[in-house]
């Protein structure tokens, strides 16, 4: 009913600087963009904890990347309604609706000074809804609901990615493969997380299972409140 699939490597804005030890080095680095179709879901439930203030000058080229889209970054205030899916749904097939996503992350090393960010960021061009959802009042809740945990679970894996770049020791003195495998490694866990959430659900359809997969992603996003 759907797929979370990554783009190819975007080309660093700015490479790494190999001379003196207090040279600058930033990365911006791959995009993940998740395509999620679903036939029905639940109520939204949005968590609690905004995202972290982090670098302006990271935050500045990430919006730079996210801009392009149209993207909305994830905000516990501001959750998804119908208004945000733009694009032209397709006339056949199963799906009711499509969420398009990005998982946008950067980094940048000062000598042993080492910053990072990640954000999740909604695409309103790529994501559509079938008019007879937004027909009976009762699916259309649903879904959306069913729309926004996935949204939610890509909020999830962008803080427990800052989480675990804020863990790894003497970061700057790794090269950017190495990083840069950590950040998919974190990415392929999320694909594989997305996958089981609509399995379990169902897509949505199974009531029981979709109120407790969004009591659970609740859960674990106060668990990964800033770090």
């Amino acid at each position: 009913m759907g797929d979370s699939r990554p783009t190819e490597p975007k080309r660093p804005r700015c490479p790494r600087i190999d001379s003196p030890a207090m040279a600058p080095r930033s990365l911006v680095v791959w995009l993940l963009v998740g395509v999620l179709g679903c036939s029905a879901g639940a109520s939204p439930s949005p968590a609690v904890h905004p995202s972290p203030a982090s670098s302006p000058g990271l935050d500045a080229m990430l919006e730079h990347d996210i801009a392009p889209h149209r993207g909305i970054p994830w905000s516990a205030a501001r959750p998804l309604s119908w208004g945000d899916f733009q694009g032209a749904a397709p006339p056949g097939g199963e799906e009711a609706a499509k969420t398009a996503y990005g998982i946008y992350y950067a980094w940048k090393c000062r000598g042993r000074a080492f910053e990072f960010q990640a954000i999740a960021a909604f695409h309103r061009d790529d994501s559509w809804v079938k008019a007879l959802v937004l027909s009976d009042s009762t699916e259309s809740r649903r879904v959306l609901g069913h729309e926004q945990t996935h949204f939610d679970i890509a909020e999830l894996y962008a803080r427990r990615m800052r989480q675990r770049f804020a863990a790894i020791a003497r970061p700057c003195a790794k090269s950017d493969d190495q990083l840069s495998f950590e950040a998919r490694r974190i990415l392929d866990e999320e694909r594989a997380f997305q996958r089981r959430y609509d399995a379990e659900t169902g897509h949505g359809l199974e009531r029981r299972e979709q109120a407790a997969w969004e009591a659970e992603i609740r859960r674990q996003l106060r668990l990964t409140a800033a770090p």
